[in-house]
């Protein structure tokens, strides 16, 4: 039997019941909604849930919607779960909403806290920024080749040049004129 391709999901010709209990194989009681939808997986931090069906890999949630709900959301909108717990897929509790939404959901059931969230952002974003503010402005006063120079500042020609131009980080401390002053 030959297995035809489909983005949207598992193969075609396994059927809803098979997938059912290939999910349900692998869940246990959750512990915040009391169901037998806790997908039993080890956590993978940052990521969610997933299944293995046929050799196709999946959210564990989409695999849920895809059974009981049948199409999957549009217009930009995710699957999520009204449980707190992550790894929870009972299909009562599944909806779908925008990033946005699922955020403030996130915010008003504590499991998402905002001054964790600035912290690792102020992390992330000093982890990301390789060019201080004294860098950029001599990047600006810079007038060696971008390849040469480039190197010299550990960073690629094409980030170099838009630093010298004014399109990427410009220095906080120094005035629009920066550049013009040599």
């Amino acid at each position: 039997m030959r297995r035809k391709n489909n983005f949207f999901g598992p193969p075609i010709e396994l059927s809803r019941e098979y997938i059912l209990e290939r999910i349900m194989l692998g869940c246990k009681e959750c512990s915040e909604c009391g169901e037998m939808w806790h997908w039993n997986a080890p956590d993978r931090h940052g990521s969610c849930a997933q299944i293995n069906i046929c050799g196709k890999i999946m959210p564990i949630r989409r695999a849920a919607w895809l059974i009981f709900f049948g199409k999957l959301p549009k217009n930009g909108k995710r699957i999520t779960s009204k449980c707190s717990n992550k790894m929870c897929c009972n299909p009562e509790l599944l909806i779908s909403a925008t990033p946005g939404k699922i955020i403030e959901m996130q915010y008003q059931n504590g499991s998402r806290d905002i001054v964790e969230t600035a912290r690792g952002l102020r992390i992330n974003i000093a982890a990301w920024t390789r060019v201080t503010d004294e860098m950029a402005a001599d990047i600006r006063l810079d007038d060696r080749p971008k390849e040469e120079a480039a190197k010299d500042y550990g960073i690629i020609p094409a980030y170099f040049e838009r630093i010298r131009q004014g399109n990427a980080r410009l220095p906080s401390n120094l005035g629009p004129f920066a550049g013009l002053l040599r």
